[in-house]
């Protein structure tokens, strides 16, 4: 978690979007309560959002496996991670 909050201290240099999204996963992925990682790391990317002017985002229930099952698929194929530019 320490340096999950580091990371999370030093991420100026990313898109908003780019950011929430990479907080979300890494959160998940690090696992550290025994129930509501996902829920916990969903308020915290639509926090980043919101404090950055930007609107929520739902993942359905209906849609998340397909989420996350493309998150991870990406992952493993060495994808880097996702990117937003300015324009976006």
């Amino acid at each position: 978690m320490n340096e999950f909050i580091y990371w999370l201290k030093n991420t100026a240099d990313l898109h908003p979007v780019t950011l929430a999204a990479e907080a979300h996963y890494r959160l998940v992925t690090i696992h550290p309560f025994v129930d509501g990682n996902g829920r916990t790391a969903r308020l915290l990317m639509n926090m980043i959002l919101l404090m950055k002017g930007y609107p929520a985002a739902i993942i359905r229930t209906r849609d998340r496996l397909a989420y996350i099952l493309t998150r991870l698929r990406r992952l493993s194929w060495g994808v880097p991670r996702m990117t937003i530019s300015a324009s976006s």
